[in-house]
């Protein structure tokens, strides 16, 4: 996973500390492509994550100076929810280091009206991707109707007639696959009845990918099982003298260490069976006791993968990954790193540069105050 494509000049006044990043809101009304005004844009904090559902999501939520209402008294019809914005980081005030990061839409509650008790007047305006939207979206056509699918490849980008993430999505109007790698691991039999977004999101979680939805483009890559090299190089290193917080702990709330894969399959004469895949540490068990843990899964390959049919490697895999827990960092720095993705890894340098530590990133913040220095979160998983 890399970083996004943000250009040489961004990439040199990211660094520069004498440079300052403001944030750049556009949106399309009658008069055609508007810009929120600058000085009106009090706080912008966009939140990019993965979730525990599979799926990387982006929230947002900015607070406008109102002092005059004109966000929230209806003069303007595009101010209402579902409105699209663009959201760009800008570095310096001349125009030569701009990074369009995202598209968003503006949440359930429109914009806002806030006041507190001296009178002053702000609108606040929640942002999200179009993954909120494909969450409350669902695949089936009519009630009671599941979407069916037969000897389905994962992910076919040659063949979408017979790739389920192509077939998932053309199941959402308005929604394609904008990238995607190819997964030939195919599924026997499959009953999809949830909404769009989660149907995907266990795709994602089943085959270890990169799952996201860019603006109504669906980006499935990264997969372990896929044809495609998987970038995993270090693509920011961080130092401890941009670094203003930091936090590191070992994390074992997932800890498991007897995994059972529950799932259903269809047999040749039509009939369903219940799957049961155990993978199991002894040595484990014996030090801290049976620690169980149940899955289940709609995509389940009935191919191999690895020399092992492809069931018992993933139910091999979950255990690996709960069983070792991790190190977990939270890191604040001043720098803006707008073009920073979930599932990328950087270095964090300490010690003068002695110390490396590399880790992926989960989560991360990234902060914009009107009156105050920018600031980047980032909650990051460090290799095992």
């Amino acid at each position: 996973m890399t970083f996004y494509d943000a250009g040489e000049t961004v990439k040199k006044r990211i660094v520069d500390e004498e440079t300052r990043c403001f944030v750049k809101i556009l949106y399309s009304g009658a008069d055609g492509v508007s810009e929120f005004p600058y000085e009106d844009i009090l706080s912008f904090e966009l939140t990019s994550y993965k979730a525990a559902e599979g799926g990387t999501v982006t929230r947002a939520k900015m607070e406008l100076d109102d002092a005059d209402g004109s966000y929230t008294d209806g003069s303007n019809a595009a101010f209402k929810r579902g409105l699209a914005v663009e959201v760009w980081f800008r570095y310096g005030t001349d125009g030569a280091a701009d990074f369009r990061r995202c598209v968003l839409y503006v949440g359930e509650k429109g914009f806002e009206s806030l006041q507190d008790g001296g009178g002053e007047k702000t609108c606040l305006v929640e942002l999200t991707d179009y993954s909120f939207f494909l969450g409350r979206m669902s695949v089936c056509r009519e009630w009671e109707a599941a979407l069916s699918f037969s000897d389905f490849a994962v992910c076919d980008g040659e063949d979408t007639e017979k790739s389920l993430v192509h077939g998932i999505a053309a199941s959402a109007k308005g929604l394609c696959v904008k990238r995607c790698d190819n997964v030939k691991l195919r599924v026997p039999y499959c009953e999809c009845s949830r909404t769009v977004w989660e149907e995907l999101c266990e795709l994602a979680l089943t085959y270890r990918a990169y799952l996201e939805c860019e603006e109504r483009e669906i980006v499935f890559t990264e997969s372990e099982y896929s044809e495609s090299h998987i970038d995993r190089s270090s693509q920011f290193s961080l130092f401890e003298d941009v670094i203003t917080h930091i936090h590191g702990f070992n994390e074992y709330e997932d800890y498991a260490n007897d995994i059972l894969l529950k799932y259903r399959r269809k047999t040749e004469d039509g009939e369903a069976e219940i799957r049961r895949i155990f993978s199991y540490d002894r040595e484990e068990i014996e030090r801290f006791g049976r620690v169980p843990l149940k899955k289940s899964g709609s995509f389940i390959s009935d191919g191999q993968t690895g020399g092992k049919d492809f069931e018992q490697e993933l139910c091999d895999k979950w255990l690996t990954e709960h069983l070792c827990g991790g190190k977990i960092y939270y890191i604040t720095t001043f720098l803006a790193l707008a073009n920073a993705r979930v599932g990328a890894y950087m270095e964090i340098r300490l010690g003068g540069g002695r110390k490396t530590v590399r880790a992926r990133i989960d989560e991360l913040t990234l902060c914009y105050k009107k009156n105050a220095a920018f600031e980047t979160r980032l909650w990051l998983k460090g290799e095992r």
